[in-house]
């Protein structure tokens, strides 16, 4: 069974932005990895001076330097995300080539329930078909793209698709039927070998009782005060005592 990321559907609605509008989402500091793909994005911006980027979640002083241009607006930490998110049209999210094998993209999966369009390269997408994201290798690639999500029919079949795909794989109430079933599943295996363990453990103590009791005198001094004589009565001894012995 495959637990994936995910989110609650229902949370998401569907971006209401009419126009080409671009949201990247940080954090934007210096040693995450979005910082790295500074250099994408100030060339992106600034063959679009008409379309606004959003930059959403906290950014340091020198990212914000680079991107001071009419076009960009940075919001800081925000409590309505998912609002500020929906109000652009498409997800913008470059990464380094280095950046293979960082995990799921919260984010590509919280813009794809909005039905927003994802730009990213290629090492950024490992969550979703490529036919579902807009991939560019280059930054030359990125802008392609941008020009390829100008057109919001475009837009409107990308973001339905994106929002099919995770209504159907990225669904948290799916995902956490999963997790419960696994726990049932885990809870049942862990009874069985305690068990199992339980049994053992009964047996080697009535099979080599009185071997027990006649190695060692320091461990009969370990006993419980009540303890009779039984041999059945030694299943609640400490499992070290008894490894202790037999080492």
């Amino acid at each position: 069974t495959v637990v994936r990321n995910a989110v609650f559907v229902k949370n998401y609605k569907p971006t209401d932005c009419k126009i080409l509008k671009v949201a990247l989402v940080g954090p934007f500091l210096q040693g995450k990895i979005n910082y790295f793909g500074l250099d994408m994005i100030k060339f992106v911006v600034q063959k679009f001076p008409n379309v606004e980027f959003v930059f959403i979640g906290p950014t340091d002083k020198s990212f914000r330097d680079e991107l001071q241009f009419q076009n960009t607006t940075f919001t800081g930490q925000v409590n309505n995300y998912v609002e500020i998110l929906r109000s652009c049209s498409v997800l913008l999210a470059p990464y380094p080539e280095y950046a293979y094998y960082l995990g799921s993209k919260t984010k590509f999966i919280e813009a794809a329930a909005c039905h927003m369009p994802i730009i990213t390269t290629p090492v950024g997408n490992i969550d979703f078909q490529n036919d579902y994201v807009c991939l560019g290798k280059t930054k030359e690639d990125l802008v392609k793209q941008m020009h390829y999500l100008e057109d919001e029919n475009v837009r409107k079949d990308l973001g339905k698709n994106l929002r099919d795909e995770i209504e159907k794989k990225y669904n948290a109430d799916i995902e956490v039927k999963k997790i419960i079933k696994l726990y049932k599943v885990m809870k049942k295996i862990i009874s069985f070998f305690l068990v199992s363990y339980n049994r053992l453990f009964k047996y080697i103590t009535n099979k080599y009782y009185d071997n027990i009791l006649s190695i060692d005198t320091t461990f009969t001094d370990r006993l419980p005060d009540n303890f009779n004589g039984d041999s059945h009565k030694l299943s609640n001894i400490s499992y070290t005592a008894l490894v202790e012995i037999y080492d």
